[in-house]
């Protein structure tokens, strides 16, 4: 078997594995998840519906919606209990945010856990 091969199998795992419940009691770090947006409207409840349960179970802290959208994204993020930043408010004296990335760092600035992870709202 290649070295590859068995890198891959004994580092791979099924979800099932790490059940909500088991994650809460043993993690030792906090943990935030930010959501870039822009016109996400018709994605962004199921998303934060799925993550809601998380938080609420202890697995992860915050959910944040980085949002720069023209069609209720925003609303729709914090009437499911997301905060909601506006891009452009994160780090104005850079002036504009240009791009998913450039609003990808400026949510460093909101992130409250040691752990960040960046999903897409699409």
């Amino acid at each position: 078997m290649t070295s590859a091969l068995t890198w891959y199998q004994r580092r791979t795992y099924h979800h099932s594995a790490f059940p909500a419940q088991l994650l809460a009691e043993k993690r030792r770090r906090t943990a935030s998840v930010l959501l870039p947006a822009r016109n996400e409207a018709p994605t962004i409840g199921p998303i934060i519906a799925a993550l809601a349960p998380l938080r609420e179970q202890g697995v992860i802290d915050q959910i944040a919606v980085l949002d720069d959208s023209t069609d209720g994204t925003g609303d729709i993020a914090a009437g499911l209990g997301a905060e909601v930043y506006d891009q452009s408010s994160l780090r104005p004296e850079y002036g504009p945010v240009v791009g998913k990335g450039d609003a990808m760092w400026r949510g460093l600035s909101i992130a409250r856990g040691d752990v960040v992870c960046f999903l897409d709202a699409d």
